[in-house]
């Protein structure tokens, strides 16, 4: 088979994942066609979010950092000289993700704002030059299947379009949230909810045994003890617990609203709901609840308070700040170390648009509702409320609120879902930080293609119990909070086994010097 390789962004560890990958392929007798940029465009996502740095020290950065630097083989360079002939209108859509994410846009008045169009006008020479080369590298090379680094960013999305015009499979790849293994996308780009749903119409009715129980309660428990060292983002790693910040003793119910940040989500149809605006949803939620009579809290999304690249988000804080204002809601800053879990504990109900705080909530028994799609939207813990009939419906004294072991349970099922079979080949790809990864046998790939052209991700795991003995004792422990029992332990890995992706002789300083470089995007903003 023809494979086309395309990581544009040398973004730790995506890179290597795809190096790792792309030697798998080799092994198997594969051939291997590799597009990449090698300063050719004057504008993209990574030099934008690095601005104000200088062009030629982040293009320099990105071709030491980039596919070049571990594989030799059949590698094109982008020409500046080739230009699509789509329309703004096209350019300006495959760039919109990522003018919403430069711009962190989180106000619906602001979703044309001159700072949103700004960046689509800069991207889009940028993105109608990959659309070209990148049409132009596929025909040329006859590939039969492309893996893409993303496929959401502008010159990313610009090779997944034009894959999908040649009628060309592209399968996107990305780190997977709990660290470990492979996050294919086998139907769109990183965003894509198609497989995730799937896969959760297959196992989510079906119990865990004893010890995927243990493994799922694991992952969410380490973010009780701070100790979720595998995720891309820690948050509030120094946080206290604090009693419910009411400004008098109230016998009215509780409710903590958690909003996720959503302005990466907003131009994909699998996250869109009939709203964009949420402030006005959680309005009409919450006059639901004993007519809005209600002791309410916001929590502040810790990332509003750090920097992406250069870009701060103190914009979004803003606009919650303003309307809890309006309404008497006390409100946490994204900077306040006070423990959200010990928030989740102490209040009625929790609302959300999608955070994963909702996984903590779910493990504590709380009666959750969601209004918007999201990766746990098929998931049985939570209400779910994606269109204006269902919000008109919802009753919180009517609905049937499922009792509190069975909200642990289907929450136990979807986590477990999510990072153990939704993520593949984690005895492959073993995490030891966010970073830094080890690799073991190279990949299956003909499991690889076959799942590619059945259109169906192949778990790793698809084992399942027969009866729910395995999860209600793992729920007996947690009702009682014996969180010690599941302490979160990476992976063990033999090192006799496991080995670093390394980059070509005589370029591996290359990682040393990376290595003493923050992630810029835990920065404080």
């Amino acid at each position: 088979m023809k494979i086309g390789i395309c990581n544009f962004f040398p973004f730790r560890p995506h890179v290597e994942h795809m190096s790792f990958l792309a030697k798998s392929f080799i092994a198997d007798g594969h051939d291997l066609f590799y597009l990449d940029c090698l300063w050719a465009l004057n504008s993209c996502y990574n030099l934008e979010i690095k601005a104000p740095a200088l062009k030629w020290t982040e293009c320099a950065k990105c071709s030491l950092g980039g596919m070049r630097t571990y594989l030799q083989g059949n590698f094109t360079s982008i020409s500046s000289d080739l230009r699509s002939e789509l329309s703004d209108a096209d350019l300006d859509k495959m760039s919109l993700s990522s003018s919403y994410t430069l711009t962190r846009v989180e106000d619906p008045k602001d979703f044309e704002s001159s700072g949103v169009t700004k960046f689509q006008s800069k991207l889009r020479p940028s993105v109608s030059i990959v659309y070209a080369n990148a049409k132009k590298w596929l025909s040329d090379n006859k590939i039969q299947y492309v893996f893409l680094f993303n496929g959401r960013m502008d010159i990313t999305r610009a090779v997944l379009e034009a894959c999908q015009d040649l009628s060309i499979k592209c399968i996107t790849v990305e780190r997977t949230w709990f660290g470990h293994g492979l996050q294919l996308n086998l139907s769109g780009n990183c965003l894509s909810l198609t497989d995730l749903r799937k896969l959760s119409r297959t196992f989510l009715s079906k119990p865990l045994t004893k010890i995927q129980a243990q493994k799922a309660a694991s992952y969410i428990i380490s973010r009780f003890f701070k100790n979720n060292v595998l995720e891309w983002r820690q948050y509030n790693t120094e946080s206290k617990s604090r009693p419910w910040p009411s400004h008098k003793a109230t016998n009215k119910k509780k409710i903590l609203i958690i909003p996720s940040s959503k302005n990466e989500q907003l131009s994909h149809p699998d996250w869109s709901n009939p709203w964009v605006e949420y402030l006005s949803i959680f309005d009409k939620l919450i006059s639901k609840f004993d007519n809005g009579e209600v002791d309410c809290v916001v929590r502040g999304h810790p990332n509003w308070g750090q920097l992406i690249g250069s870009v701060g988000g103190s914009q979004i804080e803003t606009y919650y700040k303003k309307w809890c204002s309006e309404r008497g809601y006390a409100f946490l800053d994204s900077n306040d170390n006070t423990d959200t879990a010990s928030l989740i504990e102490q209040c009625d109900y929790v609302i959300v648009n999608g955070s994963s705080a909702a996984y903590e909530a779910g493990i504590l028994g709380k009666k959750i509702v969601c209004v918007s799609k999201c990766h746990y939207d098929t998931a049985d813990f939570l209400k779910v409320i994606t269109n204006y009939d269902d919000l008109d419906a919802f009753s919180p004294h009517t609905h049937h609120w499922l009792e509190v072991n069975d909200i642990i349970r289907h929450t136990l099922r979807f986590v477990y879902l999510f990072a153990d079979r939704y993520a593949l080949f984690k005895s492959n790809i073993v995490a030891r930080t966010t970073t830094e990864y080890v690799y073991g046998n190279l990949l299956d790939v003909k499991r690889i293609l076959d799942m590619v052209d059945l259109g169906q991700l192949n778990p790793d795991d698809i084992d399942f119990s027969q009866n729910c003995e395995g999860e209600d004792s793992v729920i007996e422990r947690i009702t009682h909070q014996d969180w010690m029992d599941f302490k979160f332990a990476p992976y063990p890995v033999n090192a006799e086994m496991f080995n670093k992706e390394k980059r070509r002789f005589g370029l591996r300083w290359i990682d040393r010097a990376r290595n003493l470089q923050p992630r810029g995007d835990l920065k404080k903003g």
